[in-house]
């Protein structure tokens, strides 16, 4: 008697349903979660927040280092003339004899720089 031989296929059904949970498995570790429509905004929000903060904290150090470059000027005549012409004015009680919006913003800068001596 000839010995016959067995010879295993493998199972083309079987496999497919393997093959498809395993793409299946490698399509959910490569999805990302889903956002809700708030998280989204959320992110979108702290991103932009942070941009605004970092671009506010380089102007106010370039605003300082101005300053302390301007305060190492000394005020001259005229500036400390100013000065004295409009401290007196300052608490004024009535408008009209209140300095111009101009002469008090140049008055407050030429005291933080009296200031910083």
């Amino acid at each position: 008697m000839a010995k016959t031989e067995v010879v295993e296929k493998p199972n083309e059904g079987v496999e497919a349903p393997k093959a498809n949970e395993v793409a299946a498995k490698e399509v959910t570790a490569e999805a990302k979660p889903v956002k809700s429509k708030k998280q989204i905004e959320e992110e979108a929000d702290q991103a932009r927040r942070a941009k605004v903060d970092a671009t506010n904290k380089k102007k106010a150090a370039k605003a300082a280092e101005g300053e302390a470059a301007l305060a190492k000027v000394p005020l001259n005549a005229e500036e400390k003339a100013f000065i004295a012409r409009i401290a007196p004015k300052m608490n004024e009680g009535r408008a009209v004899m209140q300095p111009s919006s101009a002469d008090v913003l140049r008055y407050s800068r030429l005291m933080k720089r009296k200031d910083v001596k």
